[in-house]
């Protein structure tokens, strides 16, 4: 085979292999619903962290649940009228019984120069179950 022929045929490869297919791996299945295995009036919520009503942060001594970690979650920008919702409905969310708050970040405010800007928190919560017997 010539050299001419083979450069030939390598181009003639190389432009058949760039007009192939698009092959698009994307998961287009529809999401996984979430399972709720607790509802959230079965949630206990505990944990060494809570908000006083003047806003402050308190922070008390007290054990870990007796169960088994399942997960740890982090919000942030909640207002201290959500954080109970919220942690009451992620540990229902992991199918957790107890929700740990383990700690509280804040108050601050997105705009701090904006004295009216809502008062926000970071909270982490640990998703907690009973210890399987």
């Amino acid at each position: 085979m010539r050299p001419q022929s083979t450069t030939s045929l390598l181009y003639g490869v190389m432009l058949l292999t760039s007009f192939g297919c698009h092959v698009n791996r994307a998961d287009t299945s529809a999401p996984v619903a979430e399972t709720m295995r607790t509802t959230a009036a079965e949630v206990q919520l505990t944990g060494p962290c809570s908000v006083a009503s003047d806003g402050s942060i308190i922070w008390t001594a007290v054990p870990r649940p007796d169960g088994d970690l399942l997960s740890t979650q982090v919000k942030r920008q909640l207002a201290a009228e959500d954080i109970d919702a919220w942690a009451r409905a992620t540990t229902s969310k992991y199918g957790g019984a107890t929700g740990r708050l383990r700690s509280i970040v804040g108050p601050y405010r997105i705009n701090p120069d904006d004295a009216t800007a809502p008062v926000m928190y970071d909270v982490t919560l640990e998703v907690w179950t009973d210890r399987a017997q």
